[in-house]
Order: structure tokens, then sequence, then C-alpha cells
């Protein structure tokens, strides 16, 4: 793997984020993406390393994965809602963001770096299960009505944990696909997504009005939410209650599923609290160019010594 994945990957994100906001949605809209969203987490879940359920039993190392997620990727997310407005589309769309999980496609991100993918999957489970119960009562506290609740409910089932449960069982079918053709899938899969949400942004003016902040702040801690997590996550790595692997602290640390938040966004009638997770995709792809880049220059320097 080599940074220009990643980025090409970023790039992409943003030219169907841009040219979905050219087409006018529908009220086949929100079905599309979340059928996109549910391939896409099917794929990853069911594409893991073989026998990794074996050996998954390292409660304590994902345990402390789980806190260095919340603590560098939710709680800064969060504040950024709370500064920039709960009553704003874009103070709403960073707490959608703070509140959902961890990215479905964590293990496979994890095992493109090189790292095992055990615990990091173990700890994707346990942020699933803990998110099929907190997500959806988080996000009715903050949308405030039950009729929301239900819908987020809904979303965060269809899109998160039937899929990630189904990855888990057809895992055995899933993995006989070649390796290349399921990336594939994925890929275009939250190319679509993405392609989604941007034709729901059409129309929409993004000025303060809209959005409730300056746009060029919104796109600014967007793009460099997932890096600074990261880097807050290695931080935390430093301390030997919470060590791992420098690592998988930044995947912890700067990945949110993104597109979860944007869904939801979307399904409570809020395009534009969309945006923060569409930024997010685009922020999370630079992060795995970064880490990519780290690894490479890391494997260099041990050569020349």
């Amino acid at each position: 793997m080599t940074p220009r994945t990643p980025l090409l990957f970023s790039a992409g994100m943003v030219l169907v984020l841009l040219l979905g906001t050219r087409v006018p949605s529908n009220s086949a809209t929100l079905f599309l993406i979340l059928t996109f969203l549910c391939i896409a987490t099917l794929g990853t879940v069911g594409g893991l390393e073989k026998g990794w359920q074996s050996r998954a039993t390292n409660y304590r190392g994902a345990i402390r994965l789980l806190i260095i997620n919340v603590l560098s990727g939710s709680v800064p997310v969060a504040l950024i809602g709370l500064w920039i407005g709960t009553d704003t589309p874009a103070g709403l769309g960073f707490l959608l963001l703070a509140i959902v999980p961890v990215a479905g496609g964590i293990p496979a991100y994890a095992s493109a770096l090189g790292v095992p993918a055990e615990r990091i999957t173990l700890f994707a489970l346990i942020s699933y299960v803990i998110a099929l119960f907190v997500t959806p009562v988080l996000m009715g506290v903050v949308v405030g009505t039950r009729e929301m609740q239900g819908v987020l409910w809904l979303t965060v089932m269809f899109g998160l944990i039937i899929p990630s449960v189904l990855g888990i069982f057809l895992a055995r079918t899933i993995t006989k696909i070649p390796i290349r053709i399921r990336r594939t899938f994925i890929l275009i899969a939250l190319l679509v997504v993405m392609f989604g949400i941007g034709s729901s942004l059409s129309g929409l003016d993004f000025d303060l009005d809209t959005l409730g902040a300056p746009l060029a702040i919104v796109v600014l801690i967007g793009l460099l939410r997932a890096p600074l997590g990261a880097l807050i996550g290695a931080f935390l790595n430093r301390s030997a209650k919470l060590k791992t692997s420098v690592n998988e602290a930044m995947l912890a640390g700067g990945y949110r599923n993104c597109a979860l938040a944007g869904v939801a966004a979307l399904a409570i009638g809020q395009p534009a609290a969309a945006i923060p997770g569409a930024l997010g995709m685009v922020s999370e792809a630079i992060v795995m160019a970064l880490i990519a880049l780290r690894e490479i220059l890391n494997r260099r320097s041990v050569r020349k010594t």
C-alpha cells in the first residue's frame, strides 16, 4: 500500500460529492444511500482476515482503543458541535459525527497497513454493540423527538448493526470473492453514498444562514478533524494505561462512521447537517495516507540502519 491510494480515494470522494450536488435528490435518495452503506459495511466486516474470531481475545487492549476513540474522536467533535450551536445544521452535523461509532471499515484499514486485525476488530465490534443502544438514544436527545429517535434507530440498525452481523455469518462466502473485486465493490458503494449525500445537498445555499457557521470554518474543521483525532490518539497511546500500538491508536482516534452520520442527518430532514460527515470521509482518507507514509519512511529508516 502507498499513500497514493487513499489520496486518490479522497480525491474521488470530493469529485462525486461535487457531482452529486448537480443532481436533484428525490424520495428514493435516502433508500439508495442506506442500501449502499449496508453493502459497504457487509463487505468490510465479512472480508476480515480468516480466523480473526478465534484470535480476538485481547479485551483489555480493545477497551483501551475504545477509550482512545471516545477521548480523541467523540469528545473533541462534540465540543465543536456545542461551540457552533446545537440549533444549527453545522453544529448538529458535528454532534451526529461525535455520537456515531467507529467506521465499519477500520479492521480492513488496519489490515491494509499491516496492523493485526484481531484487537482492532474486537474494539470495533464492542463499539457497534454499544452503539446499538447508545447511539439512537443520544441522537434522540440531540434532535429532541421520539419520532426522530425511532428513525435514527432504524438507520443505525440497517446501516451498521445488521450488515455487521450478516458479515460475520457470511464471512466464508464473502472471503471467497477475490480481494480486488471486494475492495472495488466497497469503494463503489462508498462513492455512491457520497454521491447521494451530495445530491441531498443540491439546491442548498451554503451560507451562514443555512449552516449556522461560515462555510470556510465548517470545511476547515471537517477536513482537519480526522488528522487531529489521530494525533490525539497517538499522544494518548503514550500513557501506560492506554498503551496499544501507535497505528491502532491513530486509527481509533481518527475514524468515525462518517457515512452513518451523514445518513442520519438526511433521515431527520437536515441535509446541511450531512456536510461534516461528508467532509469526514475525505479527512479520514488523508489520515490513511499519512499513516501509510509514516510506515514507508520507518521501513526505509530501518533498511538504512
